[in-house]
């Protein structure tokens, strides 16, 4: 069950509570590298180790997974099962206010002690048996998700923080601080872990959250925006454990989803039992956003016409978007409407944290018109690109949009100014929120191909 309570019984405390899509034929894997803005992006293991795309080879599951449900203790509980846990261990020993401290103060020494015995090669507190159990408690994994995330923006504010808070290029972790995020890193695997997911998992949504580390020159603001995303989709997946257990891990192997803090979590648990299935309505982001562009797109689905009803997709790579999209349509039928929404160009959209879908790959790929040839799409089907400037021109020849109209034969609907994110459509027309000298206006800026 996903909310139950405590009770104190047997232990302490107990909680109750096949693709044949085939990439190299049909879809050309985008691999255009972006040069990164700043050094942090390379040298920060202290938020993720490297990326691997792993999400395209997972197969399709129409059971949610099995698990330990994650479930509402209460603060109380959850405290005095922290506190017990502890006695005797470095945490005790050295905080002065142990008897008395909340659990955000114990979850952060218990952080620091983890830390350091790590750096030292000793992981007998981090091992220790008396402290499974608290996997478990909602409370708990809220907050380590956010003591984890304050003590690795520590870590990158001190190595990176140059005069006026501007990020410092050229650095080289020390032996020490490369066990620090070491360490950090085993951490955060063992919260996914609670929460379903393994190392591959981990790494396609750690990823999706570093690429808000593209938001600033200034450490300071970069990593105000970069907890602030990684608290909230931490947030989102501990609750949606709670309501739904298993969810998080079917979410992320069939549909994608990294930033679920984008969504309504309800939404997301109709759209695990199939009661979207019948709209055919697709939203598709990307997994990038380094300015948190997309971070209020769903909310402001309020200015389409079917009420947030969309079976919501996101992928990092052309590949692993064919692959889901393929899969979904073999579950709905073909797609009525799709909605692309990724940080875009005249020439391209950005999928991933280093690839981007270019206007040159949509001429030449034959597997956007297999798209039309397997019933993914239809010829009756309309995308819709909510992405920058995708509608304009690239010098004297038409842009990404209209190349994929051109290959698939379907209706294309893009803007050619940048768009602030939101539009809706009127009388066959689509009218987006565009951004201007004087502010936001809305407008009809659209091409129709």
């Amino acid at each position: 069950m996903g909310l139950g309570s405590i009770e104190k019984s047997g232990s302490k405390y107990e909680a109750s509570g096949e693709s044949d899509f085939n990439p190299e034929e049909d879809l050309l894997e985008a691999s255009a590298k972006l040069e990164d803005p700043s050094e942090v992006i390379k040298a920060t293991a202290l938020l993720a180790n490297d990326v691997s795309d792993s999400s395209i080879t997972k197969a399709h599951t129409s059971e949610l997974p099995q698990k330990e449900p994650i479930s509402y203790w209460t603060e109380k509980v959850a405290l005095e099962f922290l506190r017990d846990s502890l006695r005797g261990t470095d945490v005790e020993k050295v905080l002065e206010n142990f008897e008395t401290a909340d659990i955000g103060e114990l979850v952060m020494e218990l952080i620091d002690a983890i830390i350091q015995q790590h750096v030292d090669g000793n992981r007998e507190l981090f091992d220790r048996d008396e402290l499974e159990e608290v996997w478990s408690s909602a409370e708990f994994l809220k907050e380590l998700a956010h003591s984890l995330m304050d003590r690795a923006s520590r870590e990158i504010i001190k190595l990176y923080g140059g005069p006026q808070g501007v990020i410092k290029k050229g650095i080289e972790l020390t032996e020490e601080q490369k066990g620090i995020s070491e360490a950090i890193a085993s951490i955060r695997y063992k919260l996914f872990s609670a929460l379903g997911l393994n190392q591959l998992d981990t790494d396609d949504i750690q990823a999706a959250l570093r690429s808000r580390l593209w938001y600033s020159e200034s450490v300071y603001e970069t990593m105000d925006e970069t907890m602030d995303l990684s608290n909230k989709t931490l947030d989102a997946m501990i609750k949606l454990e709670t309501l739904r257990p298993g969810a998080v891990k079917m979410l992320h192997d069939t549909y994608g989803i990294r930033f679920f803090g984008r969504y309504d979590l309800w939404k997301l648990i109709d759209q695990i039992d199939g009661k979207l299935d019948h709209r055919r309505k697709v939203l598709y982001t990307a997994a990038s956003d380094r300015n948190g562009a997309f971070d209020h797109m769903y909310s402001r689905m309020v200015l389409f016409d079917d009420d947030n009803n969309r079976i919501v997709v996101e992928g990092a790579t052309l590949m692993e978007i064919g692959r889901r999209l393929v899969r979904l349509s073999r579950q709905i039928g073909p797609i009525e409407e799709l909605v692309i929404a990724g940080h875009g160009t005249a020439s391209g959209v950005r999928l991933g944290e280093n690839t981007r879908l270019e206007q040159s790959q949509v001429v030449r790929s034959k597997g956007l018109t297999r798209l039309t040839d397997r019933k993914v799409i239809s010829a009756t089907t309309s995308v819709i690109f909510m992405s920058c400037k995708t509608g304009a021109r690239k010098g004297m020849k038409k842009g990404i949009a209209s190349s994929f109209a051109k290959q698939t034969g379907v209706r294309v609907y893009a803007p050619k100014h940048n768009s602030s994110g939101g539009f809706r459509k009127m009388g066959g027309k689509v009218e987006y929120n565009i951004r201007t000298k004087k502010g936001k206006r809305r407008t009809v800026d659209t091409r129709m191909f």
